[in-house]
């Protein structure tokens, strides 16, 4: 499975892990991995990512990074 990882640093990650421990534990997994900055939200497609994974519990995304969220998923993206 492709899969988008979502690394920002204006965001607040869990306390108990980050970006790096849910790469590891994808590639682990035999997943797909590829780390994405917040910036191409905007234009994330279901060529590039099956589903975009978002360690994060806190943060804020611009109006045109959330449209991107929802096209995304509109397009039959999973978002977790």
């Amino acid at each position: 499975m492709k899969i988008a990882l979502l690394q920002d640093t204006a965001l607040t990650v869990f306390d108990s892990y980050g970006v790096s421990d849910a790469a590891a534990a994808l590639v682990n997994a035999g997943h797909d991995v590829r780390i994405i900055p917040a910036a191409t939200l905007v234009a994330l497609g279901r060529d590039e990512a099956d589903v975009l994974v978002m360690p994060y519990k806190d943060g804020t995304f611009t109006a045109a990074q959330l449209d991107g969220l929802v096209a995304f998923h509109a397009q039959g993206g999973g978002i977790v």
